[in-house]
C-alpha cells in the first residue's frame, strides 16, 4: 500500500475516534473533581438500557464512590457501577443491585486515582418497557 492510503486511513480513523470521544464528553457533561457529590437527573431508556451521569475525576485509587438515590420512577429499583472511560468501561466497579427511593450505596472499585472520564452507570434493575425517571447525586472520591 503507498504512503498516502496509509496516511488517509490512519487520519479517517484519528477522526473517527475523535468524533466518538467528542460524543461522550458532550454527553457526560462537564468533568468535576471526585470528592464532591454532583446530583443527576436522568431519564433511563427501556429495556435495561444503560443510562451514565456526567463524568468525574478520581482522586484516590481504589477508594469507593458514592451514590445516593432520592427517586426512582414508578414502582422500579437502579442498579449501579462506577465505569471509567465515559462508561466504555465497567470492569473496575462492582456492580450494586436494587436501589430505590432514598437508599444509599458505595460504589467498589479498583480505578486509579487522576482517572477523569469517570461516571455512574445506571440501570433499571427489572426489565422495562417505558422510560424511567432517576433523580440522585454521586462522587468518585
Amino acid at each position: 500500500m503507498e504512503n498516502s492510503s496509509r496516511l488517509k486511513i490512519r487520519l479517517s480513523r484519528i477522526l473517527a475516534v475523535s468524533v466518538v470521544v467528542a460524543g461522550l464528553v458532550g454527553v457526560g457533561g462537564v468533568a468535576w473533581a471526585g470528592n464532591s457529590y454532583v446530583a443527576f437527573n436522568l431519564t433511563l431508556p427501556v429495556a435495561q438500557v444503560a443510562g451514565n451521569t456526567a463524568s468525574q475525576t478520581k482522586a484516590t485509587t481504589g477508594l469507593a464512590g458514592n451514590i445516593h438515590i432520592t427517586s426512582v420512577g414508578s414502582t422500579y429499583t437502579v442498579d449501579a457501577q462506577m465505569c471509567s472511560l465515559f462508561g466504555l468501561y465497567c470492569g473496575g466497579g462492582t456492580k450494586v443491585f436494587g436501589l430505590n427511593d432514598g437508599q444509599s450505596s458505595t460504589l467498589q472499585n479498583s480505578y486509579g486515582g487522576g482517572g477523569s472520564g469517570m461516571v455512574a452507570q445506571l440501570r433499571i434493575g427489572s426489565f422495562n418497557s417505558v422510560s424511567v425517571q432517576v433523580i440522585g447525586s454521586w462522587r468518585s472520591r
